[in-house]
């Protein structure tokens, strides 16, 4: 009899936790990485990515992320300002691979997709990238001459 009271109490605090995963999940404004997004994808390819639209994640198994207007700058030589533009785009990636750090996208959706590949006149593709070198993590602080004493 005491076992069924220990797996009841075990099997709503386990509710209660997902309960407030929930919550916290749903009620965070993920605009907020914007700038720690757009930094990453600066310093992998030397390009500047535009999210003119608010993220967001839809909830479900696994959730989907969500990012209206976004834009992805061409190369310097190129005939367009930007390589890539989506109106809409939707991207699910697995959980548990994401735990480790690799991501393993399940679905990707894009919604009036405008992509530009080109050519220069020396052949160098612009789909050939730059990195800058500068990888910080997410909650990576810069020193500035205040911290130092």
């Amino acid at each position: 009899m005491r076992w069924k009271w220990i797996l009841g109490i075990m099997a709503g605090v386990f509710v209660v936790l997902l309960v407030v995963i929930y919550i916290i999940a749903a009620s965070y404004d993920y605009s907020k990485l914007k700038p720690w997004i757009t930094d990453t994808v600066k310093d992998y390819t030397g390009r500047e990515l535009t999210l003119d639209g608010d993220i967001d994640l839809k909830f479900g198994f696994p959730p989907t992320l969500v990012v209206n207007d976004v834009a992805f700058q061409n190369a310097p030589w190129g005939s367009q300002p930007q390589m890539a533009q989506v109106k809409h785009l939707q991207l699910r990636v697995s959980i548990i691979p994401l735990l480790s750090g690799d991501v393993v996208v399940q679905r990707l959706i894009l919604l009036e997709p405008q992509f530009l590949l080109e050519v220069s006149k020396s052949g160098q593709s612009n789909l050939a990238f730059h990195a800058t070198g500068k990888k910080k993590s997410p909650g990576a602080h810069e020193k500035t001459g205040s911290d130092s004493q």
